[in-house]
């Protein structure tokens, strides 16, 4: 599963038609997203008339960046999949889609399996028509997620999506957890979005969106996000449209939230199931032509299809006989190109555009100069290597235990400027020597360091055999159906919660496997009012595992909301030195001393309640200081129908103001140290504001 297999046979496909044609001319290609961007994130939620959405949309728009572009993914946007009975006004939808979200039809039949083709039209034609009577001011939908994805046969669904103008599908679910068991993966081998085809093996236009990251999966937030992005944006290549449900029932949720941090660490856009179908259809409609080959010299025109803003063109730097790319230009204007390196064959990247584009390939007269292989990530049994030539060349490994016996080797196939290789069954504490080896087009090759020359050297670390030292845990419900989980290891380990009913059955887990010393994982989609038992494991680099003594008996808490992640935080309004942070998930602090407050965006309980009381996770060095007050009301804009600010005297302590809505303030002071808020949380007298489950065994 965590190998797009379809994706990589697809590209090794691509490589043979790049190599084989080599001879006659290097092959240009389109990449697969605008830009440069090597994952992309299609965010939607499923909103059963929760009343989430618009809160969801306003969390987005917080968190962009100011000033940024809708049509270049810049700005975090969203798709919204909600119930004709949504309590989102058409105003608000209006609004909302003119700032680029999408708010589109959930249709639903009750879960059950339809008996026709017929009989499933009957249900868009009812849901569409009581939906478009709703949302009177937006376009038809055209992108979709059934209800409980309902697929009962091999492509109704698609054909009666298609009949109904929605050509971009969500349905296909990354689910159940029992199975997938915490895996970041493709579940259909695709990380990119496919057209679906009929019984007779025709295309339907419609696109197959893989939801691949779902809040009912028992998937881990960041640790599943992360992998996927790193292994898009990394060595790996696994590159994808990543679409994912983060139901909108709720205008916050952790998972969510999460999910919006990893996304902007990693340089990952967040777009619209709309965004992706229109790049879709304008990349497949854009195409080259008038290519040519004649002497050293490539030209052709790229057509732009509507839509496929920022498209790149991928121009092989390998030529015919040996040769490689010296320059390109456009209309005889000089285009700026980078350099990069897909799945072993080097490319230059450059913007398509009108006009003809002339590349310049010159012969290699010299064979390819080397730098300084580099050595990284040395462990007890294995090593990286880098190095760069001055043109594309294979790159080889030469590698031994002794300098005059490198007869051990491993080869990096593909034409490329940059070479990186990672040995393994390495034995520990021992001194391996190497050189570096680079062919290029035409034959010619370079050795660093030279023949003559001793080899290079490195040397694995000792053999570890002691495991991490486990301390310090500490377990931390809070109302929004999440416990925080803490522990502390005496060196750089990975995180691993263990949980369930019983202490004999542990049969849930929540994880990170990023190397830290202080570890806080959040587990998820717990019942309120509820007691489970926990266990923590960490394994460090070497793979030893320390554990927990004994499981912990834990309550968790009664039905709230909380804020626990620096999106959230980040929807508020800060003033003085108060900063948010993305340490531990997100932590609200000072920076410099002084005094600061962070007034929150207003949370929901979807509910009238009576708030019971506010809990909170909270660092004070001393000379610091932290006041917490709430207001409470029934409308969604605090006005002077609310509450007024009620100081608390300290974690545990009662509300007991009535309101749907609630909004907290923090201020913090400090002449030492900095004060810093991890979470916090607020419990109701009300029911948990769960999601309906798109899952067919939670109905």
């Amino acid at each position: 599963m965590a190998v797009p297999q379809a994706d990589e046979q697809q590209r090794l496909l691509a490589n043979l038609i790049t190599v084989m044609a080599r001879d006659k001319l290097p092959v240009p290609r389109f990449w697969y997203f605008p830009g440069q961007y090597k994952a992309v994130v299609v965010a939607t939620g499923d909103d059963h008339a929760g009343g989430g959405t618009a809160g969801r949309f306003d969390t987005y728009k917080a968190n962009s960046p100011a000033g940024c572009s809708v049509a270049d993914w810049q700005c975090l946007r969203s798709t919204s999949y909600v119930y004709p009975s949504s309590p989102l006004t058409n105003a608000q939808a209006v609004s909302y889609t003119a700032d680029g979200f999408e708010v589109a039809l959930h249709p639903q039949n009750g879960c059950r399996d339809f008996a026709s083709t017929a009989d499933l039209s009957s249900t868009y034609d009812s849901d569409l028509a009581a939906w478009q009577s709703r949302y009177t001011g937006i376009a038809k939908p055209t992108t979709n997620r059934f209800h409980c994805m309902v697929w009962s046969d091999w492509a109704s669904q698609p054909k009666v999506e298609l009949d109904h103008g929605m050509r971009y599908d969500a349905n296909y679910y990354y689910w159940p957890g029992t199975w997938i068991q915490d895996r970041p993966g493709f579940m259909n081998g695709s990380g990119l979005p496919m057209r679906f085809t009929d019984t007779d093996g025709s295309l339907i236009d419609v696109f197959q969106g893989n939801t691949s990251m779902t809040d009912e999966s028992g998937q881990s937030y960041p640790y599943t996000a992360d992998t996927l992005f790193a292994n898009a944006t990394g060595p790996l290549g696994y590159y994808g449209a990543f679409t994912v449900n983060m139901h909108t029932d709720n205008a916050s949720t952790f998972e969510s939230s999460s999910l919006l941090t990893s996304a902007k660490n990693a340089g990952v856009p967040m777009v619209t199931a709309k965004q992706m179908l229109t790049w879709l259809d304008g990349r497949n409609a854009s195409s080259f032509q008038n290519v040519a080959w004649s002497g050293s010299t490539l030209t052709f025109g790229t057509a732009v299809g509507a839509g496929a803003n920022r498209l790149t063109v991928m121009l092989p730097t390998a030529g015919p006989g040996g040769s490689v790319l010296g320059s390109i230009s456009r209309a005889g204007t000089p285009v700026t190109f980078t350099r990069s390196t897909i799945k072993g064959q080097e490319y230059a990247l450059f913007p398509a555009g009108s006009g003809t584009f002339t590349a310049s390939y010159t012969s290699g007269a010299q064979a390819p100069a080397l730098t300084t292989a580099r050595t990284s990530d040395v462990t007890a049994d294995s090593a990286s290597l880098a190095w760069q030539s001055s043109q594309p060349s294979t790159g080889t490994l030469l590698l031994g235990t002794s300098p005059t016996d490198l007869s051990a080797t491993q080869t990096q196939g593909g034409l490329t400027s940059s070479h990186s290789l990672t040995v393994d069954d390495l034995s520990a504490d021992r001194t391996y020597y190497y050189r570096v080896r680079s062919v290029d087009g035409g034959g010619q090759t370079q050795t660093w360091p030279a023949t003559g020359q001793p080899p290079a050297r490195f040397t694995t670390s000792a053999a570890d055999a002691t495991a991490p030292a486990v301390s310090d845990v500490a377990v931390a419900p809070l109302p929004d159906g999440t416990a925080r989980v803490s522990w502390t290891t005496d060196e750089p380990a990975t995180s691993l919660v263990r949980f369930g009913s019983s202490a004999q059955r542990l049969d849930q887990l929540r994880r990170d496997d990023q190397l830290t010393r202080q570890h806080v994982v959040v587990l998820t989609e717990l019942a309120p009012d509820a007691r489970l038992w926990v266990r923590v494991e960490s394994q460090d680099q070497a793979g030893n595992l320390g554990r927990q003594r004994s499981e912990v008996p834990v309550a968790t808490a009664p039905p709230g909301v909380a804020d626990q992640a620096a999106a959230d935080f980040r929807s508020g309004s800060l003033t003085g030195t108060t900063v948010v942070t993305d340490q531990a998930h997100g932590t609200v602090t000072l920076q410099g001393g002084g005094t600061g407050t962070l007034t929150s965006h207003v949370l929901d309980s979807r509910q009238k309640v009576t708030w019971d009381r506010a809990t909170w996770i909270a660092d004070l060095p001393a000379g610091a200081s932290l006041t917490v007050q709430v207001r409470t009301g029934s409308r969604p804009d605090p006005d002077g129908t609310w509450s007024g600010w009620k100081t608390l005297t300290g974690s545990g302590s009662r509300i007991g103001t009535e309101g749907r809505y609630l909004q907290y303030r923090l201020t913090m002071t400090a002449t030492a140290g900095a004060p810093a808020v991890q979470a916090i949380g607020f419990s109701h007298d009300g029911v948990l504001g769960s999601p309906a489950s798109e899952v067919p065994d939670a109905h």
